[in-house]
């Protein structure tokens, strides 16, 4: 199979979106509590302090995340699947907890830092 979405997703998905939104997003954080562009949960607006420590760390998880995820490409080199829905499926749980390890670890090191 030429093309394989066990291959091509997470690849795309790393270097499209997290490295290069996670660089913008670190060398230029938000300056100002907003609902529109940053790590924005509950936690994080709370205060400035907060929100700026939160930027910072977010994007530092963000891209190191995004190495990992990469490496989940790899299972397609692993793994032959015959059906395109499934290598399909498997790339979306990838980039799932790819998600949760960076809400999870981000909102780990707020409440260290803040609790």
């Amino acid at each position: 199979m030429i093309f394989n979405p066990l291959i091509v997703v997470p690849i795309l998905f790393t270097v499209l979106i997290n490295l290069i939104y996670g660089n913008y997003w670190k060398n230029n954080p938000p300056k100002e509590i907003n609902k529109y562009y940053g790590y924005r949960t509950k936690t994080s607006m709370k205060t400035q302090e907060r929100w700026d420590f939160s930027q910072k760390v977010g994007a530092q998880k963000m891209i190191k995340y995004s190495y990992y995820l990469s490496l989940s490409s790899f299972l397609g080199f692993l793994i032959k699947i015959e059906y395109v829905g499934l290598s399909i499926s498997i790339s979306v749980i990838c980039i799932i907890l790819w998600a949760f390890m960076l809400i999870y670890k981000t909102e780990m090191a707020i409440r260290r830092k803040f609790e």
